[in-house]
């Protein structure tokens, strides 16, 4: 286990060996995921224990709470 934890998000790398035709699909899935999580009939619960970036911080803002761990105390933290 990492002291810090980061979540960025998607991996760049593996979207640069997809073809131009299966970006936009991909892109959208995770779009509609984000939107799925939001509109679940329960209550969901993002808990950061590092600095969360890009898609993990979409992913996290999608939740209806953010709970932070003691290590965000030394990350800067948007919300």
């Amino acid at each position: 286990m990492h002291e810090h934890g980061i979540v960025t998000g998607a991996d760049l790398k593996e979207r640069l060996k997809m073809s131009d035709s299966e970006v936009g699909p991909f892109v959208a899935s995770i779009r509609q995921l984000t939107i799925d999580i939001a509109d679940l009939p329960i209550p969901t619960i993002a808990v950061l224990d590092g600095s969360a970036l890009g898609g993990g911080l979409e992913l996290a803002l999608s939740c209806d709470m953010r709970v932070a761990g003691l290590c965000l105390q030394e990350d800067v933290l948007l919300l």
